[in-house]
């Protein structure tokens, strides 16, 4: 059983809502907390500003492996905002942090890596670094920022580009969540996970469903550099985890 308590400071600059996800080896998962005793996959909470909370959070890890696996807890601000409403396309404002998460005495890094896929199309980074998400199926080493509003039916399919790379590594995790929730890039898991040369962006066209219910929907991507690195306890290490802009998907 994981049982602890996160602290969390809010140095923003202003009071706001926050949302806190947490990833195991790069699948998001259900957890609790005493504030609501229910298991969820996003927890939203309001912080004023310079001022701290502490999120008592449990989950279950008696169907984990023993060894070490990758946690990853993601706080992204303004979780109660659209950037469609505020009619501009922003970052997600937040902070993700990776850290061990030792099952059992063993401490090796448990090796669940998914197959890579065949061919992974790249071009050169130019200066970008990072995760995009995008409609721009045109010009591959064009980085434009995704427009703020898109619109769709229930239930459509819409086509993305994704770009990313340009991080200190060959090696990359990437994922995507609508509503703060992960959704399905790959065949069989929920995330995109590639190599490449360190002067190289990775491109990739996928397609997401659009929920069945009217409404608005936050579109926001995660890249995760050195993803199934060891990490040594108390030692500072260069361990990016970025985020994409974000965007709305209205379902009308």
């Amino acid at each position: 059983m994981f049982d602890y308590k996160l602290k969390f400071i809010n140095r923003s600059g202003k009071d706001s809502t926050f949302a806190l996800l947490i990833y195991v080896d790069f699948q998001q998962i259900e957890y609790i907390t005493d504030i609501s005793n229910e298991k969820k996959l996003v927890h939203n909470f309001d912080v004023k500003n310079e001022q701290h909370i502490f999120i008592p959070v449990k989950f279950q890890t008696q169907t984990l492996a023993p060894g070490n696996h990758v946690i990853t807890f993601s706080v992204l601000a303004g979780s109660d905002k659209h950037a469609g409403n505020m009619k501009i396309s922003v970052d997600s404002y937040g902070i993700t942090g990776r850290y061990n998460l030792y099952i059992g005495k063993e401490r090796e890094l448990v090796n669940n890596k998914p197959k890579l896929e065949g061919r992974t199309e790249t071009f050169k980074a130019n200066n970008f670094s990072g995760f995009l998400i995008n409609q721009d199926f045109e010009q591959l080493d064009r980085y434009k920022i995704p427009n703020y509003l898109i619109k769709a039916k229930a239930r459509e399919k819409i086509k993305f580009a994704l770009r990313a790379g340009g991080e200190d590594s060959e090696e990359y995790v990437a994922w995507i969540t609508m509503d703060w929730k992960q959704v399905n890039i790959q065949d069989i898991t929920n995330y995109w996970y590639f190599k490449l040369p360190r002067d190289k962006i990775a491109y990739k066209e996928i397609e997401i469903t659009a929920p069945s219910e009217k409404g608005d929907y936050e579109i926001t991507g995660f890249l995760a550099a050195n993803p199934w690195k060891n990490l040594n306890d108390g030692v500072p290490q260069a361990i990016n985890t970025t985020s994409s802009y974000r965007f709305t998907l209205r379902v009308e």
